[in-house]
């Protein structure tokens, strides 16, 4: 009885080199998806943070618009909305007021080292404040500061 031997075919070594190869591509294409993802990801993020607190300025600024609205109508001569803390934001107004009852509302918020003003202008009517024109003020861009978007500007000696 002889020794019985099982014959594997060889592997030439020009297959194996290839196989490595083929690996080698495949590990690089898996990295660049990867990273492409990685990339399209973070740029989601960034749009995401930027509506919110776009979103959050929008709000703060209605809000302290509202609370000057709301005093307005209490006292005619009511002069604007102290600077105060909202949420994780900050508010004020100034009104400045004309002849015949006219006034001019204007409303900071701030929030996230980004500021928002806001200005309306209305008249005093027998039940209170009415507004007839409103509008975002632009703000003079902030030294130092990289690209605004949306027109929301930092605030001042940020």
């Amino acid at each position: 009885m002889g020794m019985v031997t099982r014959s594997r075919p060889v592997r030439a070594a020009s297959e194996r080199g290839s196989a490595v190869l083929m690996a080698l591509l495949v590990l690089v294409l898996l990295g660049a998806a990867f990273a492409l993802l990685a990339g399209l990801l973070i740029h989601r993020m960034h749009r995401v943070q930027r509506d919110l607190r776009h979103t959050d300025l929008t709000a703060l600024s209605d809000a302290a618009m509202a609370e000057t609205l709301a005093n307005l109508a209490a006292s005619p001569v009511y002069p604007g909305v102290v600077e105060h803390s909202l949420g994780d934001g900050t508010i004020r107004s100034t009104v400045r007021h004309g002849a015949g009852g006219a006034f001019t509302i204007e409303v900071r918020a701030s929030v996230r080292g980004r500021t928002v003003a806001v200005e309306a202008e209305g008249t005093m009517t027998e039940t209170g404040p009415r507004v007839t024109a409103w509008r975002r003020i632009p703000l003079p861009e902030a030294s130092g500061n990289g690209s605004v978007e949306g027109g929301i500007r930092p605030p001042a000696g940020r």
